[in-house]
C-alpha cells in the first residue's frame, strides 16, 4: 500500500468466525525547497530561499565555491557571500526528506542594484481557486527605477504578468489549479542601466478532494453496516465520527466532510434504510387428541423455516411439542414465532 487512508480487514476462520482490524497509514509529503534562484552578482547577491515546513538547509557536495547560509533552520533563509560566480546547490531536509534548488550566480557586478527581493504571500496554497493575492516586494535601490512582474504556471517560461505589473507590489488576477511562479524584474534608469531579477515565489492552487462513501443501502431491525468515506486523509461525520469508517444502524442520512494532505475538503452524503421488522404469526388448533393431527399456518413473510425441517408456510402436527418458525420477509429480515402442540 502507498495511498494515505485507512484499511480494514475482515478475518474469517475455519469455524465462519469473523473479526475486523483497521490501521491507517500516513504518508509524509516530499519537502519543496522552492524555487531557483538567480542572482546578477556572487559578490552582493542575496538569494532568498522560499521553502516549505519546518527542515535545515544544507550545502550540496561539489559546489563550485563556498556560501554562508545566514539561518540553516529558517525555510526563508538568505545565502550570502558567494566565493566566486557559478552554481550552487542548496537541499531542504524535512523529517529526512530532501529536495533541492539551484543558486545561478553571475559576474556582472558593476550593477549597482541591491533590495531587488519579493516576499511569499501568507497562506501560499489554496484550494481550487484563489484572486486577489498580494505579493509584496521591498524596495529595490538606486531608486527610481523600473519594476516589471512575471508570471509562470505549471513550470513554463515566465511572462509578462497579467494586470498591472509595474509596482513595487503585484496583486494577482485569478489562479486556477496548478503551480503559480512569480519573480521581478528591477531596471535602473540612471547611472550604470542595468537590471536584476528577484527570487522566485510560489503560489500553489490545488484541488478539491473527491468524497465518497461506500457501505450498504439497507439493512435489517437490530443489525448494521460499515460506511466507509475514502477521498482524504482526515474525516468528520456528522454523527460525529473522526475515523474513516463506522457503524451504522439507524435510517438516517449521513454526511463527512473529507480532508486531504493539502487542506482542501469536500463533503459526500449517503443514506441508508432500515427495513421494518416482519412479523411472524402461527394460526392453528394446538390442544388435540391422541392419534389425531393439526394444521399450524405460518404468515408473515415469503420464506419460512420450521424447527422440524419443514419449508412450507403450513404444516402438519401430531405430537405434544413446540414448534418454531423464523419467517424471512422480500429484503431478508427475519422474525421467529412459537406454538405447542398439547394431546390429550
Amino acid at each position: 500500500v502507498n495511498t494515505a487512508q485507512e484499511y480494514i480487514v475482515t478475518i474469517t476462520d475455519a469455524n465462519g468466525c469473523t473479526a475486523t482490524a483497521s490501521t491507517t497509514l500516513a504518508v509524509t509529503p516530499l519537502p519543496n525547497a522552492g524555487a531557483d534562484v538567480t542572482l546578477t552578482c556572487y559578490q552582493t547577491g542575496v538569494a532568498v530561499m522560499s521553502a516549505n515546513g519546518v527542515g535545515t538547509w544544507t550545502l550540496g557536495s561539489g559546489n563550485i565555491g563556498s556560501a554562508t547560509i545566514t539561518n540553516p533552520n529558517s525555510a526563508t533563509t538568505t545565502v550570502t557571500d558567494f566565493s566566486t560566480n557559478g552554481t550552487y546547490e542548496l537541499i531542504w531536509t524535512v523529517n529526512g526528506c530532501s529536495d533541492a534548488i539551484v543558486i545561478t550566480v553571475g559576474d556582472d557586478c558593476n550593477c549597482p542594484i541591491i533590495g531587488n527581493i519579493i516576499n511569499t504571500p501568507t497562506p501560499s496554497s489554496y484550494c481550487e481557486s484563489v484572486s486577489s493575492v498580494i505579493i509584496s516586494g521591498q524596495a529595490a535601490s538606486p531608486a527610481g527605477g523600473i519594476y516589471e512582474w512575471y508570471n509562470s504556471i505549471n513550470g513554463s517560461a515566465f511572462v509578462s504578468a497579467s494586470g498591472v505589473n509595474n509596482q513595487q507590489d503585484y496583486t494577482t488576477s485569478t489562479l486556477s489549479i496548478g503551480e503559480h511562479r512569480f519573480q521581478r524584474k528591477y531596471t535602473t534608469t540612471s547611472g550604470i542601466i542595468c537590471d536584476d531579477l528577484s527570487n522566485i515565489v510560489t503560489i500553489n492552487v490545488y484541488p478539491n478532494p473527491i468524497a465518497s462513501i461506500i457501505g450498504g443501502d439497507d439493512i435489517c431491525p437490530g443489525k448494521e453496516t460499515i460506511f466507509t468515506a475514502t477521498g482524504g486523509v482526515n474525516y468528520v461525520w456528522n454523527i460525529p465520527a473522526t475515523t474513516a469508517a463506522i457503524n451504522v444502524n439507524n435510517s438516517d442520512i449521513y454526511s463527512v466532510t473529507v480532508t486531504d494532505i493539502n487542506g482542501c475538503q469536500d463533503i459526500a452524503t449517503k443514506s441508508i434504510t432500515v427495513y421494518p421488522q416482519p412479523t411472524a404469526n402461527i394460526t392453528g388448533d394446538n390442544v388435540i387428541c391422541a392419534g389425531e393431527n393439526t394444521t399450524f399456518n405460518a404468515s408473515g413473510g415469503d420464506a419460512y423455516a420450521w424447527n422440524i425441517n419443514e419449508s412450507t408456510a403450513s404444516i402438519t402436527v401430531n405430537t405434544a411439542q413446540e414448534f418454531i418458525v423464523t419467517v424471512t420477509d422480500a429484503n431478508g429480515c427475519q422474525a421467529s414465532t412459537n406454538l405447542t402442540v398439547a394431546v390429550n
